[in-house]
């Protein structure tokens, strides 16, 4: 062959070399533009893992059909999605969902019916945060472009829809909301309920916080077209008993009468001196009981349509002067005291003087008493009833309970109750009255509330976090990621987070608990896939002494600012507290080593679970109120649930610390 011929062949060969039309396969690579677009961990072989890791390359960067022609070819080799599959020839497991990610590149061509029908394949396999966000975007899809969504949602509560009334500190709602195509959120005052799914009926729950008065609840439920229903729910929480004032006790032979106004901003239920009723109707009556007094005294008691009452004992005098009412038979004492010159006024006196009278001279401040103890009271209750008595020469007419003001009738003798949350720690209470001449008191009582060691944050699970696992190019730094879903666990106040250390779990534990360290009961560990265009967070919840998975949950969004990330987190963090309830419950029966409660498949129990064992301890009696405030259980042990069954639970014996019984109850750790 010369040489010119040689020259010519080789030419040819080079220009055979070039890629037509910017595209080659060169080297098993797929090349467009200077660029390879189907990059892989390991070498391509033809198996079925390598063309689902080469098809997420094609759709990583945008090459659909391409990525579309590998995921036929992986299911052909393997057809379900699963949450871990063996790969790379049994070297490794990792998420493998086919059919998921052709219907996310179905979607992405506008091929909505076939998205639909893969994303949906997927679904039954392994329900993932990935293949509901597509879903969603793909029936909302269909639904615009069939402009087929008729009619806004529906939205049926359980019970009358018209105004409730309440004594309570929360309402819980119930209801079920309905849509001809799918929901796409509902919304109860500040809450929003957890709808991961787009669904064409919902069932939901929510409880939601109220305070004193008038209580607008908005409801709003949105389709995934966009049409919305919106409803108002009307409570009002009344938490304040009756205002009962009593003008005048008049002394006769043989009976006594008692006289005075009762009155109620949220409307009146009854009233009753000893039993016998009085016939009250509105907001406010008088009252005229006419009676003897039976040995030990009479009680006079009012309540209201919230279920208040507020209540005030009538006795005998012991110093001998006429029938007085005594005011939970404490002491009564001017606040602030009287000049040494003038005798204090006493309550005796002043509820002698002529009824409705005010003495144009008074310079005594109004008389304050509270059904307490004293100054300062502990509790293990989350509420606290403040009672107490107003009497004064003349009429009262402003009283304040931590600067609210009370809505009150000009008065001389007052009698109140109202019910108050209670935080932990010191909670004070200030209790102040301004009589027509501007004399003021005030009272202050401090009440205290403890919380129950099997209530504590360091009795729940400790769960220690561990390092995230990154898949992609981080766009925020690991370490920050990790401590802000540490913050976001914390917030629930659900799980007793602790810190990983070099030898075993454990950490210190929380502000205001005990000392000492905590090991872990399970292991949080996180993993992030990202990728150019969307975030993926997946995070187990791993027994520390089985490894067996607790729960599992993942969330996902195209939104990778850290404010989504934040959003992402703190939901990751709700889903497991939502698969965590704090349940009680009892033991029905006690064996050597297995135990059975009373708590069943329809309490949301898993196998694994943790449960404390304990018995009610000596329950704390107020000395005045003769209520019951609480007490500290008695701790015996700990129990893990073994077998779930309809309305009953198997576990097996943990630790004991003492001997457990039939009856004694646990809670969820």
């Amino acid at each position: 062959m010369n040489t010119t011929m040689s020259a010519k062949l080789i030419l040819l060969l080079l220009l055979a070399a070039i890629p037509l039309a910017g595209c080659a396969k060169i080297n098993n690579h797929f090349i467009r533009d200077n660029k390879e677009h189907d990059q892989t961990d390991t070498a391509f072989r033809e198996h079925w893992w390598n063309y689902y890791e080469r098809g997420r390359s094609f759709a990583d960067n945008g090459l659909y059909r391409e990525a579309a022609r590998d995921f036929h070819k992986a299911i052909e080799g393997r057809d379900r999605d699963q949450r871990e599959t063996r790969m790379d020839n049994l070297r490794h497991a990792a998420g493998y969902f086919p059919h998921r990610e052709l219907g996310v590149v179905y979607f992405k061509r506008k091929l909505y019916d076939q998205a639909i029908s893969e994303l949906e394949l997927s679904l039954q396999s392994t329900p993932s945060a990935k293949t509901h966000y597509y879903l969603n975007k793909a029936r909302t899809a269909k639904i615009r472009q069939e402009q087929r969504d008729m009619f806004p949602p529906e939205l049926h509560l359980q019970g009358s829809s018209t105004t409730k009334t309440t004594n309570s500190f929360t309402h819980v709602i119930k209801g079920v909301a309905v849509d001809d195509t799918y929901l796409a959120s509902i919304q109860i005052g500040d809450r929003r309920v957890p709808l991961e799914l787009a669904a064409r009926q919902h069932v939901f729950t929510a409880e939601i916080p109220l305070k004193q008065g008038e209580n607008t609840i908005r409801m709003v439920v949105t389709d995934l077209a966009g049409k919305t229903t919106d409803q108002n729910l009307e409570i009002f929480c009344d938490r304040s008993g009756p205002l009962m004032e009593i003008m005048e006790i008049e002394n006769n032979a043989d009976t006594r009468i008692v006289r005075g106004i009762v009155s109620d901003e949220g409307g009146l239920k009854s009233l009753k001196l000893n039993g016998s009723p009085w016939k009250i109707s509105g907001r406010s009556t008088a009252y005229n009981f006419k009676f003897s007094l039976p040995e030990g005294g009479a009680v006079l008691a009012a309540e209201d349509r919230s279920g208040n009452i507020t209540s005030a004992a009538l006795t005998e005098d012991k110093a001998g002067y006429d029938p007085l009412l005594h005011p939970f038979d404490a002491d009564l004492e001017l606040d602030p005291p009287s000049r040494p010159e003038e005798p204090a006024a006493t309550a005796a006196d002043m509820l002698l003087s002529a009824p409705g009278e005010a003495s144009p001279t008074d310079e005594d401040s109004p008389i304050i008493t509270l059904k307490s103890s004293g100054p300062n009271q502990v509790t293990y209750e989350d509420s606290f009833l403040l009672e107490g008595t107003i009497v004064d020469s003349s009429p009262v007419n402003s009283f304040s309970i931590n600067g609210d003001p009370v809505p009150i009738k000009n008065g001389r003798q007052l009698y109140f109750s109202q019910r108050q949350q209670l935080d932990r720690g010191d909670n004070g209470f200030v209790v102040a009255a301004v009589d027509i001449h501007g004399n003021r008191s005030e009272k202050t009582i401090t009440i205290h509330r403890k919380i129950q060691n099997i209530r504590q944050i360091s009795s729940r699970l400790a769960v220690a976090v561990s390092p995230v696992e990154y898949v992609g190019e981080a766009t925020h730094p690991v370490e920050l990621v990790r401590e802000r879903m540490i913050d976001s666990f914390r917030q629930q106040q659900r799980f007793n987070i602790v810190k990983q250390q070099s030898a075993h779990l454990s950490a210190p534990a929380e502000a205001g608990e005990s000392d000492k360290s905590t090991a872990a009961d399970a292991v949080l560990a996180g993993t992030i896939i990202e990728t150019a265009d969307s975030l993926e967070i997946i995070a187990r919840l791993i027994d520390a002494e089985t490894s067996a998975v607790l729960a599992a949950n993942d969330i996902f969004s195209e939104d990778k600012s850290f404010s989504s990330l934040t959003g992402m987190l703190d939901n990751l963090a709700a889903r497991f507290t939502r698969d965590f309830p704090v349940l009680h419950g009892m033991l029905t029966d006690v064996g050597e080593n297995e135990v059975t409660i009373n708590i069943g498949a329809d309490k949301h129990i898993e196998p694994g679970m943790l449960m404390i064992c304990y018995r009610d301890g000596l329950q704390i009696r107020h000395p005045v109120t003769g209520r019951i405030v609480g007490g500290e259980p008695e701790i015996l042990g700990e129990i893990r649930v073994k077998e779930v069954l309809a309305d009953s639970s198997k576990a097996s014996l943990r630790k004991q610390h003492g001997k457990i019984k039939v009856y004694d109850r646990v809670i969820g750790k």
